[in-house]
């Protein structure tokens, strides 16, 4: 595996889909509609900032420079990839010893505790050492067929983990474990730090209207070129393919996917899913498929997007309603994918079931009274210049014969003079034989 990255440890269903009429793309927009586009790789994965600019357009190079180093700073500090980073050399670290680490990992550690207990463990960024147990993340070896650990296996590393052997505190900021072994990975909320951090410098740099996407998780703010709402696709979670399942375009909002189609192990027959829950030991066996969460900061979405999935369908809503969570759930059904969402969603999106196909219907309208409508004002220019009414082209008619046998078109020999183009000289004189 690549090292100096966040190991992706969550599969993200989350991209940005292309606006009306193709004006705007990933790369960018016509020219009556100007948007500056950032792209770049972070954290084992890309990045694309897209900004509506004010009238005064801001100095790329140095905005670019200051987004890449704010990128990399925060993989340097979470990377469990990179050996010199803090969380690297805190899982090296001895127990029941306060580890001293910057502000922005005892923030991001900080709110992963309390989601942790929240969630009563079902989001908890101590289970790395399971997901390694199962041949995924960081510690995972694509040359080792793949076989299920004994229950043995799974009960002696459920010992070393848990959020409950972890302290966290922010002054002086510094980390403590009460378990040598327990080692602890951000890839479930880390991503999401950093794309409320980039907001935090666009802003400072007096942009407003912009969206902000890392590995699939989003951030947006005010509106696109054209005054409207950033629009988010979420794709639908099939291992077979790539679709969108549902358009969405909330308004100053963060958005999370996780889901369980991507990254898995098949071993007899049965799917092993990436995304492990930490109470169990085990990867998720249910058939929720796919959590999208909408929320104030995408740090928070991040991680419950997570918490979501490993709770499963009836729980993870159950919880989501009680605790006023916007989240959409994509379960696996023997009729296909079916969707449902809380009312908290509901009241953040404005367009509910919105897909692909619903928003390209219109587009193809439009499209074609627009060609149909160049057509004949150019058959109409023709018209003018040759002082002659528009004619057929016989098509449908040719099908059509006198009592001669002739069609209708080479029946028409003699047409009158206004078919000429003269002058008629009654009233009466229409285009006849």
């Amino acid at each position: 595996m690549p090292r100096g990255r966040l190991a992706l440890r969550s599969v993200f269903i989350v991209s940005v889909t292309i606006p009306f009429l193709g004006c705007e793309s990933i790369v960018g927009v016509c020219a009556a509609e100007p948007i500056v586009v950032l792209t770049g790789n972070t954290m084992g994965t890309t990045y694309t900032i897209k900004i509506n600019p004010p009238s005064v357009t801001p100095t790329h190079n140095p905005l670019e420079t200051a987004i890449a180093q704010r990128l990399d700073d925060i993989n340097q500090l979470m990377s469990t990839y990179i050996e010199s980073s803090e969380i690297s050399q805190f899982n090296q670290s001895p127990a029941d010893q306060w580890f001293p680490i910057s502000a922005d990992t005892a923030t991001v550690v900080s709110v992963a505790q309390e989601i942790a207990k929240e969630t009563e463990g079902a989001f908890d960024i101590s289970v790395g050492p399971l997901v390694g147990l199962w041949n995924f993340g960081s510690g995972s070896d694509s040359s080792v067929a793949f076989a299920p650990p004994t229950r043995q296996h799974i009960d002696s590393v459920l010992e070393q983990i848990g959020h409950a052997k972890l302290q966290c505190r922010l002054d002086p900021p510094a980390l403590r474990k009460t378990v040598g072994q327990l080692q602890i990975d951000l890839s479930g909320i880390a991503k999401g730090f950093a794309v409320d951090e980039i907001c935090q410098l666009l802003l400072a740099h007096n942009l407003h209207d912009f969206m902000v996407e890392i590995g699939g998780e989003v951030r947006l703010s005010g509106t696109r070129a054209d005054g409207q709402p950033w629009n988010i696709g979420i794709e639908a979670p099939d291992k077979a393919s790539r679709q969108l399942n549902l358009v969405i375009a909330p308004r100053a909002t963060a958005i999370a996917t996780s889901g369980d189609y991507r990254d898995f192990h098949e071993y007899e027959g049965i799917y092993y899913s990436h995304t492990i829950d930490p109470r169990t030991g085990r990867p998720i066996l249910h058939n929720l498929a796919g959590v999208t969460v909408l929320a104030e900061d995408c740090m928070r979405a991040d991680a419950l997007a997570t918490a979501l999935l490993v709770m499963g369908p009836e729980d993870g809503n159950n919880w989501a309603e009680k605790h006023d969570v916007a989240a959409l759930f994509v379960t696996r059904t023997s009729k296909g994918l079916a969707s449902s969402a809380t009312r908290r969603f509901e009241v953040l999106q404005s367009t509910t079931g919105k897909t692909q196909e619903d928003g390209s219907f219109p587009k193809v309208l439009f499209l074609s009274f627009l060609i149909i409508s160049i057509a004949l004002l150019g058959m109409s220019i023709g018209v003018i210049i040759s002082k002659r009414r528009i004619q057929g082209s016989c098509g449908g008619l040719a099908g059509f014969t006198d009592d001669q046998g002739r069609t209708v078109c080479d029946a028409c020999q003699h047409p009158s003079p206004e078919c000429e183009g003269m002058q008629a000289t009654t009233s009466t004189s229409k285009a006849t034989d």
